[in-house]
């Protein structure tokens, strides 16, 4: 009987699938243990929430100066993002707003945003819902999963005047001052209904009331076969799926600072005390006695709150820990599948990834190949001993989570061109200012990839322009007056997050989406890269011209589309033999030319002959 035995590639690929797995389901368990502590958070709070809204609402049950007046309308203003989107006709509107509730969604993954009025002339609701959720989508036999938003849909009476009047913020000490901007009326875009009574269709142009009118993928795939035609969708990246994506992001973004910034520090935007905080009724608000007597006590609820979300925040820290550490556990595991102690791995396994991801390798050129074969593992770390958390009372670290400082590395094996083991970029954040750091490239004599021979005036000395290369990441940070090509921080930033989100934790994922990617090409003979010499005379010609393109100041995204073209351009010159002839050796194709040439030219001159 014969048998087949996998080989040994076959059985790395199947350790590989298995630590994958592992790793999506621990991060699912730790995805629910999150949604489990928002719910059990907002139980505890719903005591405190009833009170402040209590407070703000007075004895009455319609609008009157009996509570706290334009209560959130004002914290909706001052509120980062969101004072942005409120216009002057929403004003009227929002100060029939007497409460907002923000909550974990019960049997799903997702939150809520509850929005509570009294009785005006603008619209019958006097709940308005917006739910943002996760649903789950095949491509294929590939589950992905997908942001669906629902909210309700609202019954105008009275159709406001959205756009009309230019956008209105309010100042205050230590709140986000919004300019007024002049803008002419827009006219109604098409689609748009003009009645009143019927369902408006806004976006953030016209109204802060655009929340209720989310943006989402079945805009554009329509609500039938949504996993053939979410699929042609990413496979194309068409612009409109482009547009509806910067849509959705722009929504989510306002979301967000509504749900975990404004409703839960709404006392602190009202008066306009954020940083720091201020628990004590300030002068000079032009308020009644009364009312700057509720706001006091308000206060001293928003305290409490401020105390349980310090709590909230702890507990959370805690989960993302313990799944950072099983993340830790999971990479090192797959680097012992990759890059054994003994034995063969897969030493073309992290070049294979980088070749199967879109948004990186356009910026990998063809000299920097050379060097990532010897790439064996990428990691990121935090930059502190607390995994780059906020201390308990910095309650912040539930609005920006992601402001947290890391570092990633890269861990080379000994190469041609640089004699560093290990590169690394870190990030930090101060006072809402951007940091970057790098270790620098020990480049060998005559091998830098970042930059020209001609360009680097002596050894060790840095160049006096750059060229395109994915080792920028680790060169100087660009600033006023830096060299040309240089990344700024910013650009840098943006690759780094390419690898801490999407690389780093789905290698094994992008990696079996072509194994055989690995950057070689069947005949392909090595070749040495000495120095900028050594190269074709075509090659530099064509560098140079690139090289004086290369202005200073060009982002990523232009030096990514240059790339892209001269490959598109290499491509088709090498493609038309391809075409013509498929991978065939063209020596072999050559000596099957001269044959038939003869079988043509013998029959040619017996023909003369007779």
């Amino acid at each position: 009987v014969k048998m087949s035995v996998p080989s040994p590639d076959e059985y790395k690929f199947k350790e590989l699938r298995e630590l994958h797995d592992a790793n999506l389901k621990s991060q699912d368990k730790a995805e629910e243990r999150l949604l489990n502590a928002g719910r059990e958070f907002d139980r505890t709070c719903k005591e405190l929430y009833d009170r402040r809204s209590k407070l703000i609402c007075g004895s009455t049950s319609s609008k009157e100066d009996d509570g706290i007046p334009d209560f959130w309308v004002t914290a909706l203003q001052r509120t980062e993002t969101v004072g942005d989107m409120i216009l002057e006709g929403d004003e009227e509107i929002l100060s029939y707003l007497h409460d907002v509730r923000a909550t974990v969604c019960e049997n799903k993954q997702g939150y809520k945003l509850v929005f509570k009025f009294w009785p005006n002339p603008f619209f019958k609701n006097k709940t308005l819902e917006r739910e943002d959720s996760t649903e789950t989508v095949k491509i294929g036999d590939k589950p992905i999963r997908v942001s669906v938003s629902k909210a309700t849909a609202i019954e105008w009476t009275q159709r406001p005047e959205f756009g009309s009047k230019g956008r209105k913020g309010k100042k205050g000490k230590g709140g986000k001052g919004k300019s007024k901007s002049n803008d002419e009326p827009e006219e109604p875009q098409e689609g748009e209904e003009e009645a009143a009574g019927e369902h408006v269709k806004l976006d953030y142009k016209h109204t802060f009331f655009a929340l209720f009118n989310p943006p989402n993928l079945s805009d554009v795939v329509g609500k039938e076969n949504v996993s053939e035609k979410l699929a042609k969708l990413l496979q194309d990246n068409d612009a409109k799926f482009a547009k509806t994506k910067e849509a959705l992001l722009r929504d989510r973004e306002i979301f967000k600072a509504i749900w975990l910034d404004c409703v839960p520090r709404a006392g602190l935007h009202f008066i306009a005390c954020i940083d720091p905080p201020t628990y004590t009724c300030p002068l000079g608000l032009g308020l009644r006695q009364e009312v700057e007597d509720r706001v006091q006590k308000m206060l001293e609820v928003q305290q409490q709150l401020d105390e349980r979300r310090g709590e909230y925040a702890e507990h959370l820290r805690k989960i993302r820990s313990d799944c950072f550490a099983q993340f830790q556990d999971m990479c090192s595991k797959r680097k012992g599948v990759v890059q054994p102690m003994a034995g063969e791995g897969l030493p073309r396994f992290w070049l294979t990834v980088l070749r199967n991801s879109p948004a990186l390798w356009e910026l990998v050129t063809d000299r920097d190949e050379r060097a990532l074969e010897q790439l064996r593992d990428v990691t990121y770390v935090f930059s502190d001993k607390r995994q780059g958390m906020c201390e308990p009372v910095d309650t912040d670290f539930l609005i920006s989570p992601d402001r947290r400082g890391f570092k990633v590395e890269f861990l080379f094996e000994k190469n041609n061109f640089f004699s560093n083991e290990k590169l690394w970029v870190e990030f930090s954040w101060k006072n809402d200012r951007l940091q970057s750091k790098s270790s620098g490239i020990s480049w060998l004599p005559g091998k830098c990839l970042t930059a020209r021979n001609k360009d680097i005036p002596s050894p060790g000395s840095p160049p006096s322009r750059y060229r395109t290369s994915f080792f920028l990441l680790f060169e100087p940070t660009r600033s006023s007056g830096a060299r040309a090509g240089l990344f700024d921080e910013q650009e840098k930033l943006a690759v780094a997050m390419i690898f801490k989100s999407d690389i780093i934790p789905k290698a094994v994922e992008i990696f079996m989406k072509d194994p055989d990617n690995d950057g070689k090409v069947e005949g392909e003979e090595e070749e040495s890269i000495d120095s900028d010499d050594e190269e074709s005379g075509e090659e530099e010609e064509e560098e140079e011209v690139e090289d004086e393109e290369d202005e200073e100041g060009e982002d990523v995204q232009a030096k990514i589309e240059r790339v892209q073209a001269k490959r598109k351009k290499k491509a088709g010159a090498e493609g038309m033999w391809t075409r013509m002839f498929g991978n065939r050796d063209p020596c072999v194709m050559f000596v099957f030319f001269i044959m038939g040439l003869n079988l043509l030219i013998v029959p040619l001159s017996m023909f003369m002959e007779h």
